[in-house]
């Protein structure tokens, strides 16, 4: 119960630095004008002022290293099945690294959800939303042929490829098990998923 607790709160640090580096590679200057990622960039200091490519690949090599420690604990401890030498934990530590991208897929989520309500209903104005319409409006950029006017659907679509895409990642459509009897397993279970339980490889 312990492990469990400290391991969870691990897991929501995790899960809220890897956004809050996501705004900070997303909203390179001049797009980081707004009141959220100036406060991010006065929070994170130096780490603010790296190339967009290292902030963006920080969460897969912090988490990766926080695997081969966590990993070969819990196997060590018997909570999971024996790891088959380092080599296994290394490919391990690559796979899980790459699931903390997925969490991306909720702060896309939430942000292209309140920029397609912002830009209908007027919620006043404060530096939050000033962030959620220059953030949605960039996320929704490459659906920019759905916008008419004043009527703007192109953070319906982005949202169902923003999120989609890294939800069939991470965790798979279960319900196609009961659609598509003999789905292949990746579909159901998650492509990440899938791919660790294959290991190792060689």
């Amino acid at each position: 119960m312990l492990a469990f607790s400290f391991l969870g709160f691990g897991w929501f640090l995790l899960g809220l630095y890897t956004w809050c580096v996501g705004v900070l590679a997303f909203n390179r200057p001049p797009h980081d004008k707004d009141g959220v990622t100036r406060a991010l960039r006065r929070r994170f200091g130096r780490v603010a002022l790296l190339p967009a490519p290292l902030l963006v690949a920080a969460p897969w090599v912090v988490t990766g290293l926080a695997w081969v420690v966590v990993g070969g604990w819990a196997s060590w401890a018997r909570l999971l099945p024996t790891v088959q030498g380092w080599p296994h934990l290394l490919q391990q530590a690559l796979v899980v690294g790459a699931c903390a991208w997925c969490l991306w897929r909720w702060l896309a989520l939430g942000v292209l959800a309140l920029h397609f309500l912002n830009s209908y209903v007027y919620l006043g104005a404060h530096p939050f939303w000033d962030f959620v319409q220059q953030a949605g409006l960039r996320l929704s950029r490459p659906f920019f042929w759905l916008r008419f006017g004043r009527v703007d659907l192109s953070p319906l679509p982005a949202i169902a490829v923003y999120f989609g895409i890294p939800a069939v990642l991470a965790s798979g459509v279960p319900q196609l098990k009961v659609w598509f009897p003999g789905v292949w397993p990746w579909v159901e279970f998650g492509v990440l998923p899938t791919l660790f339980r294959s290991l190792p490889w060689g």
